[in-house]
């Protein structure tokens, strides 16, 4: 966990700003090369979600005190946090789906007659298509995540932070 950042009171809020989103950025992209290269690490992922989360918030409220490429390299963010967001929902809908699925099987187990049996075959299909879901969006996130990378995303936001009157 990011450790407490306090605001300093001889800064102006353009100083203070630049210095809290770069401590921000830090944080998310500390994690960035193994959740990217990791599919399985929903820990990480979600940790990695919620710092963004917090550098997001930071840069909508501070946007008007930069250059208009802050609000591009926001609008990037935001991309990449609502592709975290939808594979975190799979990650919370699938395995209460297996769980319903289990359930159900295991009432089947329990009558003999097919008449009171439940059928999974729509479960299964759903869950086949969330995992495949997953499976696309995270390849999506781990591309964006590489091309930040090539393209030297912390430097354009620091960069984006310069020059802006304090």
């Amino acid at each position: 966990m990011a450790r407490r950042l306090r605001i300093k009171e001889r800064k102006s809020f353009t100083e203070n700003t630049r210095r809290l989103v770069t401590n921000l950025l830090l944080v998310f992209l500390d994690r960035a090369d193994i959740v990217a290269s990791h599919p399985r690490l929903k820990t990480e992922l979600h940790q990695m979600r919620v710092a963004g989360k917090q550098l997001r918030y930071l840069m909508e409220v501070s946007a008007v005190a930069f250059k208009p490429e802050f609000s591009g390299c926001l609008e990037e963010l935001k991309s990449v946090l609502d592709l975290m967001g939808r594979i975190h929902d799979c990650d919370v809908h699938i395995p209460r789906l297996v769980s319903f699925q289990e359930e159900i099987r295991y009432f089947n187990k329990n009558h003999a007659e097919s008449a009171s049996r439940i059928s999974t075959a729509a479960l299964t299909r759903m869950i086949r298509v969330l995992h495949n879901r997953r499976t696309t969006l995270f390849e999506t996130m781990a591309r964006s995540l590489s091309k930040w990378k090539e393209d030297d995303f912390k430097s354009r936001l620091i960069t984006s932070m310069q020059d802006a009157d304090a």
